[in-house]
């Protein structure tokens, strides 16, 4: 069991967001939830101090994102902060992917799936940012792009 890790998850997106909360609770991972504001985000890493945040880029829009990153850092609290995307956010993820301690998903995902690498990652590798300086991100972006698969949606 993975009780020494907490989660905080952010209800912005989908309902993806609830198979991922039971799949990591089921590992005995401590998960909390909180809204998709930066103020209700800012609140839910203070009061928890989470390993881990996972949170919707296009909800909270990029510069909040990094504004929220530093609101953290200045607290003390270094987390991995995955980011659920879409194919449409390519440009937000350019942006992003100097920083990192931000994770990409891509959306939609499979729960157990990211349940199993984010657990995985957290065993491995000290949630410590100067230990966290590595590529993954950035390959994982590059393979995806690679493909030459976009996809429109609406709605």
């Amino acid at each position: 069991m993975l009780t020494d890790y907490s989660v905080l998850i952010s209800e912005s997106y989908d309902g993806q967001h609830k198979l991922l909360t039971e799949e990591l609770k089921r590992k005995g991972t401590k998960v909390h939830i909180c809204g998709d504001t930066e103020i209700e985000l800012e609140i839910g890493a203070v009061k928890y101090t989470p390993d881990v945040i996972v949170i919707d880029c296009c909800k909270l829009g990029y510069k909040k994102l990094l504004h929220f990153r530093e609101i953290l850092h200045e607290n003390d609290i270094y987390p991995i902060i995955y980011n659920i995307y879409t194919y449409d956010d390519t440009e937000t993820i350019r942006i992003l992917l100097d920083y990192d301690d931000i994770l990409h998903i891509l959306m939609p995902y499979d729960a157990k799936n990211v349940c199993h690498y984010m657990l995985d990652k957290l065993k491995r590798i000290p949630v410590d940012p100067d230990i966290l300086r590595q590529n993954i991100s950035k390959e994982i972006h590059r393979i995806i792009t690679s493909t030459g698969i976009n996809r429109k949606h609406s709605g």
